[in-house]
């Protein structure tokens, strides 16, 4: 037992040198609770925090709303907290009524916490309180606190329906930093929120101006006002899901090398949301929208996995008509639209379409959606090949062969970017197939980015994670035979089937059926990355290595042989050292 207990203990100082050890926060609304998990051992939960059970639904914030870079985490002097804001927002039944608006408030109870300090499953408590308020929150945005205010760091702005943002908590000293904030940082370049209003199918980008706060008892700090809008039109499409890039996701080259050492150049907008959208035609007969009839009229072609910023129809929708697993009719229409927008300036940058999306099963509802980098990954279900797609996007501004950049020569590009001016992304499109539904989707993290991506998908009812190579998904696969160029990349020959190989499952034979979220965070170790795949009735968690250990020893390193070799040569030398000197004195006396 001795030696067991001394054992765990060496593990779990190795997990916390190397990063292994974290501490998973989760949010279940079905129980109304926070807790933590802890990774290294287990996950066994450390801590619970009961909310409020009659609230509508609960937010947990934490972090800021910039995106950390390499070299913020590298330089960046200021202790990381681990405080966490959770919300519960407490919507009282009379406010539907429309007569009774103004009778009754609305309210929010927030606790401010520190997840790193705790006693047996109880957590520590930093600050808590209640926002009243008259109108109805659209849009919560998490704002890092550089000050201690009463010991709590973490902040969330409130954006209201009627465009008012305010703070909480509301207290006054955290009120007049976020104020001092807007109006220092954000003075010359104005900071922009959004909202998405998914009953009338609206997406409005809207910035913020800060406003003096001469009511003591009000939490607004902001005006918000309209910059860009647009409709989906209800009668015709109706929002699914709104999906953002990741915010600790680090980006260790802006550009691609190609195989003729060319650039590809990325385009890392931080600003970019995929909404996803489906036709609200239940006739597939009926006449098509405008907009629908712009996208079956085209009929520009270009080379393969090309298009323009123009074209809004991709490989997953073609000319032939084809049976809908929901109507037995015969029809080309799309049903199912990928929306690429800027939340800045409200506009589409890239739209995509698709036909034979089957949403007539309940498990075929959502289309899990991934932002990479420049790499958008979705997938649905396909109605006629009763498969499910994987649709896969890249976005790029522009190329720079390999003679663009030498000692004399410099490309012209822009020095800076601006979602209002800067042109439209050149996108890269390919549709392929997988034989297993897919509920979610996932991408590997590492510190420092430069380890490979590897797509993490979870299907479905079967509940495996199956870990796919970036390189099978790439868009400029090509579709005759492969060049010695794009054999330098790794790329092969375009095929739509991806197998799913089970050497590449990290869950092996166990089931996690209804997962709806995989996310990874980065360990210290640039190989290594931590997985945990949740939202059914079970919890994944495990350790990848994408390219393999190549900065570790394994765990059956044989340490004494080493130790043994580096003995045995620094004697050798030591008298090969000793002799030599030995001859050479000879030799001189001679």
């Amino acid at each position: 037992q001795q030696q067991q207990q001394q054992q765990q203990q060496q593990q779990q100082s190795q997990a916390s040198l190397f990063g292994y050890h974290k501490l998973a926060l989760l949010l279940s609304s079905a129980k109304n609770t926070l807790l933590a998990t802890d990774t290294a051992n287990k996950g066994k939960v450390i801590w619970e925090l009961p909310l409020n059970s009659r609230a509508q639904y609960h937010k947990m914030i934490h972090g800021t709303w910039s995106t950390p870079t390499m070299m913020d985490h590298l330089f960046s002097h200021e202790q990381q907290h681990h405080h966490v804001l959770a919300l519960s927002a407490n919507i009282p039944q009379v406010y539907k009524d429309d007569n009774n608006n103004d009778d009754e408030p609305m309210s929010q109870d927030y606790i401010c916490i520190d997840a790193h300090h705790y006693n047996d499953l109880n957590v520590e408590i930093i600050t808590q309180g209640q926002y009243t308020h008259n109108s109805p929150i659209v849009q919560v945005i998490p704002w890092h606190l550089h000050q201690n205010h009463h010991n709590c760091r973490q902040a969330a702005l409130l954006l209201h329906e009627n465009n008012d943002i305010s703070v909480v908590p509301n207290t006054p000293s955290i009120l007049q930093e976020v104020q001092n904030t807007l109006q220092q940082t954000f003075a010359d370049i104005p900071y922009y929120v959004h909202k998405v209003d998914k009953s009338t199918g609206k997406f409005t980008s809207l910035a913020v101006i800060a406003v003096p706060n001469d009511d003591k008892k009000s939490a607004v700090v902001a005006k918000a006002t309209v910059v860009g809008e647009t409709w989906f039109g209800k009668e015709n499409e109706q929002i699914l899901s709104v999906t953002y890039p990741q915010r600790n996701e680090v980006v260790q080259s802006p550009s691609t090398l190609l195989g003729d050492d060319s650039l590809l150049l990325k385009y890392l907008n931080p600003h970019l949301c995929v909404v996803i959208t489906k036709s609200t035609k239940s006739d597939q007969n009926e006449e098509l929208s405008e907009l629908a009839k712009a996208l079956a009229q085209k009929k520009n072609k270009k080379p393969v996995g090309v298009t323009t910023t123009n074209d809004n129809i991709n490989e997953g929708q073609t000319d032939d008509s084809a049976s809908n697993a929901s109507s037995s009719s015969s029809s080309s229409s799309p049903n199912l639209f990928i929306n690429v927008m800027d939340t800045v300036s409200g506009q589409i940058l890239y739209r995509a379409s698709h036909v034979n999306y089957d949403d007539s099963n309940a498990n075929n509802h959502q289309v899990p959606v991934i932002i990479s980098e420049n790499w958008i990954v979705y997938a649905f279900a396909n109605g006629k090949s009763r498969r499910t797609d994987l649709g896969v996007l890249t976005l790029h501004e522009g190329m720079i062969d390999k003679h663009g950049i030498t000692a004399f020569t410099t490309p012209d590009q822009e020095r800076s970017f601006s979602s209002l001016t800067s042109p439209k992304p050149v996108v890269l499109n390919k549709v392929y197939t997988v034989t297993k539904p897919v509920s979610a989707i996932g991408v590997t993290n590492t510190r420092g980015g430069i380890t490979p991506k590897n797509f993490l998908l979870a299907t479905g009812i079967n509940g495996q994670i199956v870990q796919l190579d970036r390189r099978m998904l790439d868009p400029r696969r090509p579709t005759g035979d492969v060049k010695k160029t794009e054999q330098k990349e790794g790329l092969s020959q375009y095929a739509p089937l991806i197998p799913l190989v089970s050497l590449r499952t990290p869950s092996y034979w166990q089931e996690i059926p209804f997962v709806t979220s995989i996310i990874s965070a980065a360990a210290n170790l640039e190989s290594q990355t931590l997985v945990l795949a949740y939202g059914g009735p079970d919890i994944f968690f495990t350790r990848l290595a994408p390219s393999k250990d190549f900065d570790s020893l394994p765990d059956n390193f044989n340490h004494p042989l080493l130790v043994l070799i580096v003995v045995a040569l620094v004697t050798a030398t030591l008298m090969m050292k000793r002799m030599g000197d030995k001859k050479s004195i000879t030799n001189n006396w001679s």
